[in-house]
């Protein structure tokens, strides 16, 4: 895994724009969430702004620290927690989140095993992932996805419901029911 340093550098670059890049995103994202919503790799957690009211219902895990800084000034009532959920178990209870989201950060790392097993492991109903169509961006390490790649992920956490290419954000997004 990167050093934090590197990925607190790369959010210092990309503060600006996150918003607006994800834009996309957060507009198919948002009609799926339900219930209480867990969101990996959640940067300064801009999808809490969506869940109401955010205590109690939104945690965001996120490695940058200055990420979660400005999360938490942004968002006080949400919850944050600061690790690397590529390799480490996060502190929060079986299934206690309805819907997991992970947007935009299995493109991030070499391995997705441990982190996929992780959001089966945290999620009681659904799980919204979603990958870039190609490459470009910071900190991307995974090649170009496939809608096989997408398949073949989601089945560790359940059942594929629905799989969307959005051209407009340059993503898919696959809605996961867990089993």
């Amino acid at each position: 895994a990167l050093p934090i340093s590197t990925w607190d550098a790369d959010w210092n670059k990309m503060s600006d724009i996150y918003f607006w890049h994800l834009r996309a995103h957060y507009k198919a994202v948002i009609p799926l969430l339900e219930g209480n919503v867990l969101d990996i790799g959640c940067g300064p957690g801009f999808l809490a702004g969506w869940v109401y009211p955010n205590e109690g219902h939104y945690t965001g895990i996120e490695i940058s620290p200055q990420a979660i800084a400005y999360g938490r000034r942004l968002f006080p009532g949400a919850t944050f927690v600061q690790l690397d959920i590529s390799c480490e178990k996060a502190p929060l209870p079986n299934q206690g989140f309805d819907t997991v989201v992970c947007s935009e950060f299995l493109e991030h790392i070499e391995k997705h095993d441990f982190v996929l097993y992780e959001i089966k492991r945290l999620a009681r109903n659904r799980v919204i992932l979603t990958v870039p169509i190609s490459i470009g961006g910071a900190g991307h390490v995974w090649p170009e996805w496939t809608v096989d790649d997408l398949t073949a992920r989601s089945k560790i956490i359940g059942q594929l419901l629905e799989v969307r290419v959005s051209h407009e954000g340059n993503f898919m997004l696959a809605l996961i029911r867990r089993t």
